[in-house]
């Protein structure tokens, strides 16, 4: 379960750029992709909190069921907020803003700003009662697709902050759980692209050619091979609570995440 859980994620912020960069966000095969990049992070945070709680040894009914239940209803509610609610209720936030302030960033700006925080903050509380704070960092993000001038705000002022914490969330995370003796054993290299070219790859390229449109099959399942950051926290996480570092089914685990990239 946790080489299956570490395999799900698909990268979606790597594939949200390329398909930015080649003006493609818009078109039918870019929503397919990015629609099927995000429910699958969704499903894999799913798979996060049924992995913690495995983890835990003794494993009963409830500890598998209401975190799924849990999970899938407050996706909905934030569905609901996002598309209905919060657009007319930040509206009316902002109008009661006088729009003065600083050229940099308009006191209307700043209020928006801290709302998304606000909202990042109870969101990712919440979700942490049952499982994950992820889930409720995903849904944050998604309630404010409907309210303009969201993604601006946010990226002028947090893009540099989120470059470096990106850096370092690669270069001190990421690369430091990966085991490079255990990776280079014959088991671990094989099963590895096995495992890699099985559920990464040719499971991506099937559902895509049974579930994209005719002439963006191909480009659909291309898309979605990617491995995302996200993979490597649930293999972490695999790390810290299933595997020892060095152990073979962790090299195994780290060799099907990184040859097939």
């Amino acid at each position: 379960f946790a080489l299956g859980a570490s395999l799900a994620p698909t990268g979606i912020g790597l594939t949200t750029k390329l398909l930015t960069e080649q003006q493609q966000l818009d078109s039918v095969f870019g929503q397919t992709i990015i629609t099927t990049a995000f429910l699958d992070d969704i499903l894999s945070i799913v798979g996060l909190v049924l992995l913690l709680n495995l983890a835990q040894g003794s494993v009963e009914w409830h500890d598998v069921f209401v975190p799924i239940v849990a999970s899938c209803a407050f996706l909905a509610f934030g569905a609901v907020v996002a598309y209905r609610i919060l657009p007319k209720a930040m509206r009316r936030l902002l109008d009661a803003v006088p729009a003065t302030g600083e050229a940099s960033l308009a006191l209307q700006d700043r209020v928006h700003l801290f709302t998304m925080f606000g909202l990042l903050c109870l969101y990712s509380f919440l979700s942490n009662l049952w499982g994950s704070h992820l889930l409720g960092a995903f849904i944050a993000g998604l309630s404010f697709t409907n309210v303009p001038r969201s993604n601006q705000i946010w990226t002028r002022q947090m893009k540099r902050i989120v470059a470096w914490l990106v850096r370092l969330f690669f270069g001190a995370t990421v690369a430091f759980v990966i085991p490079v003796q255990a990776m280079f054993t014959g088991a671990a290299v094989y099963k590895g692209l096995l495992c890699g070219i099985g559920p990464c790859i040719f499971m991506k390229f099937l559902g895509s050619a049974l579930a994209a449109q005719s002439g963006t099959k191909l480009l659909v399942g291309a898309a979605l091979v990617g491995r995302g950051e996200f993979a490597y926290l649930m293999a972490k996480t695999a790390k810290s609570k299933v595997y020892k570092s060095g152990s073979p089914p962790y090299g195994r685990m780290m060799s099907a995440e990184v040859y097939p990239v």
